[in-house]
């Protein structure tokens, strides 16, 4: 697990920028710009200049195992074993809060959010041993079940069939849930 503390939006942008600019080689610029040099004097449309840039691109640039063999498998990167769970760990006067909205356009109080679902975690529970449970196990075993709106489109490109769950995720949480 890649756990990486970001206590700033700045932070998370550096961390996102950082991440996605990762193991590049330096010539790689260099390997590139000798391609569009190369393919300029070539007399082609600019959609196959445009390829061969892209492929030049994908040939010098290292990626991690784990990714080369999602691409070469066809995987879906969106539909992977890893999450990624924003845990705001800001003094409790710090922390960004979302107003519940009613159907009539009314705000009424907050959402709840994983720091008040750790605070209301059962104290027993047959599966899981809740009195020595850090909040990062917490995140990690446990997500809220949102109920889902019927505001998709019914042909949406992006339905997919969810995930099988292995295991029982759902615990009550003690005392009133917002």
């Amino acid at each position: 697990m890649d756990i990486q503390p970001c206590g700033t939006n700045d932070a998370i942008a550096f961390y996102t920028a950082k991440y996605l600019s990762k193991s590049e080689p330096t010539q790689l610029d260099g390997s590139v710009a000798q391609a569009i040099r190369e393919i300029q004097r070539e007399k082609t449309d600019i959609s196959r200049k445009l390829f061969k840039v892209c492929m030049r691109i994908l040939k010098e640039r290292q990626v991690s195992a784990c990714e080369c063999s999602y691409k070469l498998c066809h995987l879906n990167f969106r539909d992977s074993s890893r999450k990624c769970t924003f845990l705001n760990t800001r003094k409790p006067e710090q922390r960004y809060r979302v107003f519940k909205i009613h159907s009539n356009g009314t705000a009424t109080g907050y959402c709840s959010n994983i720091i008040e679902g750790y605070e209301k975690r059962p104290t027993e529970h047959p599966n899981y041993d809740f009195d020595n449970m850090c909040l990062l196990e917490f995140a990690m075993f446990f997500e809220p079940l949102y109920e889902k709106s019927n505001q998709e489109p019914q042909e949406c490109v992006d339905i997919y069939e969810p995930e099988r769950q292995t295991r029982q995720r759902l615990i009550t949480l003690l005392g009133e849930v917002s």
